[in-house]
């Protein structure tokens, strides 16, 4: 009994979190010949109730995570839009560049 509730406590929290990037961090992706800024992504609230509503239902909220983390790689690589989160970023490769040390 203990083991699945941690399950779903963990899989709410990912939904949630996944509810929240749609809803603050989507943003579309301008195309590389047009100079202007990333516009955000507004969904109608009746797809936030549903993301909200999903987030408490066991095996539909890691569905949903599990859909969102797909989808999200995929219109990035296709260069429709992405979420603007630590998640999704490539980590980059710190260098020391100070001469004093060399």
């Amino acid at each position: 009994m203990a083991a699945s509730t941690i399950i779903y406590i963990l899989s709410v929290v990912a939904s949630l979190d996944a509810t929240y990037l749609l809803a603050y961090c989507l943003y579309d992706v301008p195309s590389s010949y047009e100079k202007r800024e990333p516009k955000r992504i507004i969904l109608p609230r009746i797809a936030y109730i549903v993301f909200l509503i999903v987030a408490f239902i066991p095996l539909l909220n890691t569905f949903a995570v599990t859909v969102f983390i797909f989808a999200a790689l995929f219109f990035k690589a296709c260069g429709d839009w992405q979420i603007k989160s630590w998640l999704f970023e490539k980590p980059e490769v710190k260098t020391d560049d100070n001469p004093e040390k060399k």
